[in-house]
């Protein structure tokens, strides 16, 4: 007797493979955002030494009085406004948030494509000016204040401190809305200071008039 044997391929089902595209779906929609996120991250992270390294490099210039060094100019590699995967941000001992606003050591924040400026003042230290870089299509960000205006200025002529008299130690918060003596101060900022922007805030001891 001859025994014919027949070898049947078996195949994959239509609801088989349906399946095997779904489970396909939901792993790459977990998995591209997560990716994607930690791709930034290390972007944010790139930027973050790069320009660390450059203020290392401008305070070092400032203590030897290289002029030509003071400034340094950092190209960014981050996609997204602002910072993603640190809030706040410290450099250099400046510690920032994301939505603090501008500050006498801090402006603007960074943007896709843009560039933070590293320099150095010397009434107020370090600062880290994050703008659009130019010709990526951006506006450059520009500031309409001035950040070498002398912020005492208007504590000196508010007449706050002979008010005081012999008392030590004293806060002035721009936050703090009811304190009698902030809208002496406010009433002497000028326009363009680098008090209009952000908050701030006055310590010192009445007695020692330098402070």
């Amino acid at each position: 007797m001859e025994i014919h044997m027949q070898n049947r391929k078996k195949g994959f089902t239509l609801a088989e493979l349906l399946v095997v595209v779904a489970i396909v779906s939901i792993l790459a929609a977990i998995s591209i955002p997560i990716f994607t996120r930690q791709l930034e991250t290390s972007r944010e992270a790139t930027d973050l030494a790069n320009v660390r390294s450059a203020y290392a490099e401008v305070m070092a210039a400032v203590m030897i009085e290289d002029t030509e060094n003071e400034v340094k100019v950092v190209k960014l590699k981050q996609k997204k406004e602002k910072w993603q995967s640190h809030d706040p941000v410290t450099i250099g001992g400046v510690m920032h948030y994301n939505d603090q606003g501008d500050t006498a050591n801090w402006i603007g924040y960074p943007v896709p494509g843009g560039e933070c400026e590293v320099s150095y003042r010397p009434d107020s230290g370090v600062l880290f000016n994050w703008k659009s870089g130019k010709g990526t299509g951006g506006s450059e960000q520009k500031y309409a204040f001035n950040i070498n205006c002398d912020v005492h200025e208007p504590l000196n002529n508010s007449g706050i401190l002979e008010m005081l008299g012999d008392n030590n130690n004293f806060e002035i918060d721009s936050n703090c809305t009811k304190s009698n003596m902030l809208p002496k101060i406010q009433a002497k900022i000028e326009e363009d200071s680098l008090l209009k922007k952000g908050t701030w805030a006055y310590l010192g001891d009445a007695k020692d008039k330098s402070k």
